[in-house]
Order: C-alpha cells, then sequence, then structure tokens
C-alpha cells in the first residue's frame, strides 16, 4: 500500500490541478511573467512561524514545465552559485511508515528537507535541536528527524526526554533530535508534516526512486530568502542568468 501511495504521489506531482490545491508556491505564482524563473514574494509565510516572512520568495520554474517544482540537481546549481540570496532550500513531502514497535506502525506525511531549511527559515526548536547543513553531507548518512509540534503530542504523549530516543522509518532505524515549536507546520497549506528528515535520506525513505540523480526530475519545492536590500525582480534576473549557464 505504502509503495502504491508513494507511486501515485510521484504521478500527482506532475499534474497541475494537483499541484494548484496542494502547493502554495504554484498558487503564488499564477500570472507571472515568461521567465524561466519567477521569484514570487509570499505572504503566505507570515502565518507560518518563520523568521522575517517578508524576505522569503517562491521560487517557480516557467516555460518549460507548469509545476513549480524543480530538480535536486537544479536546486543545488541555484543554491551555490547564486548572489542574490542570502539562504536557499529545498523541501519534498512523502508518506513514510513509521514503527514505534509492538504492532504499533503508522503512515504519516514526512518532508524530506536540505539540510539548511530550518536554518534559512528562521525556525528555533521546542525540544532538543532541529536540522542543519552537517546533517545533509552524505547520502545515506543521516538518519535523524525532527518532530513537529502534534506529532510530540498526539504520538509520543508529550515525551520532554524525546530527544535521543530512536523510531523506525520504512525498516530504518532513525534518531529523533528534537521538535518543532508549536507555530511551525511546515511550508505547505495542505501537507502538513509530521516529520522532517534529511534529503540526504531520501533513499531510504522512499526506495527506488533515484531523483535526486536526475536532472529533468523535478521534484523539489524550492524556497529562498532574499539578501538585504535584493528585490524579487532582481533575483529572478540573478537566477536566470545562472539557468542560462547551465545551458537549460
Amino acid at each position: 500500500m505504502l509503495q502504491d501511495l508513494r507511486f501515485a504521489i510521484r504521478l500527482l506531482k506532475k499534474n497541475l490541478a494537483f499541484t494548484l490545491a496542494a502547493g502554495i508556491t504554484l498558487a503564488l505564482g499564477i500570472g507571472a511573467n515568461t521567465a524561466v524563473f519567477t521569484a514570487v514574494n509570499s505572504v503566505v509565510f507570515r502565518s507560518m512561524g518563520v523568521e522575517r516572512p517578508d524576505d522569503l520568495v517562491s521560487l517557480n520554474l516557467k516555460g518549460r514545465t507548469e509545476t513549480p517544482t524543480h530538480s535536486y540537481l537544479d536546486y543545488r546549481d541555484l543554491r551555490d552559485r547564486n548572489d542574490v540570496l542570502s539562504g536557499l532550500i529545498g523541501y519534498n513531502f512523502q508518506p513514510v511508515a513509521m514503527s514505534q514497535g509492538a504492532g504499533n506502525n503508522k503512515i504519516l506525511w514526512t518532508y524530506t528537507v536540505t539540510g539548511n531549511y530550518f536554518d534559512v527559515l528562521g525556525v528555533k526548536p521546542f525540544l532538543g535541536r532541529l536540522l542543519h547543513a552537517e546533517d545533509d553531507l552524505k547520502k545515506g548518512g543521516h538518519p535523524v528527524i525532527v518532530l513537529s509540534y502534534a506529532c510530540w503530542q498526539n504520538r509520543f504523549g508529550s515525551d520532554p526526554g524525546i530527544a535521543g530516543k530512536h523510531v523506525k522509518l520504512t525498516g530504518f532505524d532513525y534518531t529523533i533530535v528534537g521538535v518543532a515549536p508549536p507555530a511551525f507546520y511546515g511550508t505547505e497549506r495542505i501537507y502538513t508534516p509530521e516529520l522532517w528528515a534529511p534529503v540526504s535520506m531520501t533513499a531510504q525513505i522512499d526506495p527506488g526512486d533515484d531523483w535526486m540523480e536526475q536532472r529533468g526530475d523535478h521534484n523539489m519545492f524550492v524556497v529562498g530568502r532574499l539578501k538585504p536590500g535584493v528585490t524579487p525582480a532582481r533575483a529572478e534576473a540573478g537566477l536566470n542568468l545562472i539557468d542560462q549557464q547551465l545551458g537549460h
């Protein structure tokens, strides 16, 4: 069932109707101009418990696809080569089977996120710590997760000592490193996660899908934080230049 659900999600991500319903980024990008990348100021972030929400922009890919998603390889190039953003994050949502032992198995919505996700958004932990760049350095090498506040309450009984404890996700052992604050519930309106895991663990969380290695496989939503004094229009121009240099 979990494999079928994952396959359905992959297909739906390529469907405009689904992304219209599920993605903040597409809703904000309707009517954008014909630039390859559009940086849309995201007023919706103001209700999501993030730091300086007016500086956040959603990156929409235009011209080659109708969805707001990007490939991981494109995300990485944009992150490392731009001079208009102080940070760029990527994330993907997946259903995942979590086991707490003794037959206590659940399917939860999980975000696989780049290691800088919480730092760029300016989110602070409620308990323990959140994910950082060093949690996303080696593929398959960082089996750690962060719980949402609601997940911590509902599934772990508000255990104050939860940091450092272990659960299984899709049969692999993961360490819980912390709990997100109650005001933060992810970066999508509909698919609010119960867990966050490093994108470096994608092969374990979503076995059989190598989308991180495919330039044409657009599976990541991308959000950036503008540098001080940089407008969305200037950010668009800088990102489009990188796209041209990549030969797309």
